[in-house]
């Protein structure tokens, strides 16, 4: 599979890809393709295969992915300065843990104006309220689908960030 998405043409703008995951060394097999995408629908192993995507593609302005949380790994902070919409669909392989907080932990996301997140398995208020005092972002919609947050935790998030419109829960 790898093989076809590095034959796809370098100024490839949008690419949308379902049914199978890719790690880190597939996802470097296939850089030059993402050097240009501004729109990715794609999934990915783990956490860390996140953050190297997020990497090779610097032009990705809105991403979907699915993320197969599996081994807890340190990830190391990265900042993507033209990200402005995410979808992250949370899918776990072994015993459910803080592998999204770790992913939290690990991002800035300076541009970012609208997040969604399916199927976390416990909301990580204290990490998510950091994410945006790091991020500084104008963030205008939240979308969780899971976890358990209160009124009080989303007054927080509007404290931290003005632009923030909407909250679905």
């Amino acid at each position: 599979m790898t093989r076809s998405i590095s034959q796809l043409p370098f100024t490839l703008c949008s690419f949308c890809t379902s049914g199978w995951s890719l790690d880190s060394n597939e996802l470097s097999s296939c850089n030059p393709v993402w050097a240009h995408l501004t729109t990715l629908r794609i999934e990915v192993w783990e956490a860390k295969d996140a953050l190297h995507l997020l990497q090779l593609a610097p032009d990705l302005s809105s991403l979907t992915i699915d993320i197969v949380f599996g081994d807890v790994r340190a990830l190391g902070p990265f900042t993507h300065t033209n990200l402005q919409t995410l979808v992250i669909n949370c899918e776990y392989s072994f015993e459910p843990g803080p592998q999204f907080c770790d992913l939290l932990d690990a991002l800035s996301l300076p541009t970012l104006r609208g997040l969604a997140v399916y199927d976390v398995l416990e909301w990580p208020h204290e990490e998510f309220k950091a994410f945006l005092a790091r991020s500084e972002c104008p963030l205008e919609s939240l979308i969780v689908t899971s976890g358990k947050e209160t009124n009080e935790q989303r007054a927080e998030y509007f404290a931290l960030v003005p632009s923030l419109q909407f909250v679905l829960r």
